[in-house]
């Protein structure tokens, strides 16, 4: 008689059970859940990109420069200024607590770039890429000559990136010294002066003075940096 109670109660159980609801919303929703959650990126903001519809896969460059790079983490190998405008093919990785983006910006220029950043030497919690939804703030003055001004921040470190830079005693002045790569140097300012940016250079042993960042066209070669960002 008690097994008989027992088998019995097993059979209400079990049939408790099967007759209990399925919520497919419950399923939909951890399936639908956001896959930026991971802890490993904690230097960047919070993406706003996706290669699924309906979030906006098309951007701009919301900063003076983006740099677009070999892949995620890499070298750098272009600089994009700002209000240039990519398509979004791939990603997000993220590698170095930051999301990488593999960007499209036509004419065969493909790479990968970081959305955002925590913090940063030019400024913190900065977007450098935007939906093309999103207003980008106003571009800043810009010289003619010059490529997008990446030495822009008092206390970076740059360092030498072609065979020299010549040092001199004001922007477009009198040459001083010829400096051979690689030698670093800090960043005290830059100028806009003749069409060229001029960063103010401080090599250390009393080595002060200008030299010239970057050329869109000289004897040696077309679109250079002569000076960028250490380790970029």
């Amino acid at each position: 008689m008690r097994k008989t109670s027992l088998v019995s109660l097993l059979l209400v159980v079990l049939l408790l059970v099967l007759a209990a609801p399925t919520f497919a919303g419950d399923t939909a929703s951890a399936a639908d859940a956001p896959t930026f959650s991971d802890p490993a990126c904690v230097g960047s903001l919070t993406p706003r990109f996706s290669l699924s519809a309906p979030v906006v896969n098309t951007g701009v460059v919301a900063r003076q420069f983006s740099s677009l790079r070999t892949a995620p983490g890499g070298p750098a190998f272009r600089y994009m200024p700002h209000g240039a405008e990519f398509t979004v093919v791939g990603g997000p990785s993220c590698v170095n607590n930051l999301w990488y983006w593999q960007l499209d910006y036509g004419s065969g220029i493909v790479g990968w770039a970081n959305e955002s950043q925590v913090a940063s030497q030019y400024g913190s919690n900065l977007y450098w890429l935007e939906p093309a939804s999103i207003e980008p703030p106003p571009p800043p003055p810009t010289c003619p000559n010059s490529l997008p001004n990446v030495l822009n921040t008092a206390g970076m470190t740059g360092e030498i990136t072609q065979r020299f830079s010549t040092v001199r005693n004001a922007p477009a002045g009198t040459p001083i010294r010829v400096v051979y790569a690689p030698d670093t140097f800090t960043v005290l300012g830059s100028q806009c002066v003749n069409g060229f940016y001029w960063i103010n250079v401080d090599y250390g042993d009393g080595l002060i003075g200008w030299a010239l960042e970057s050329q869109k066209y000289s004897i040696y070669g077309n679109n250079q940096y002569w000076l960028e960002p250490a380790g970029s």
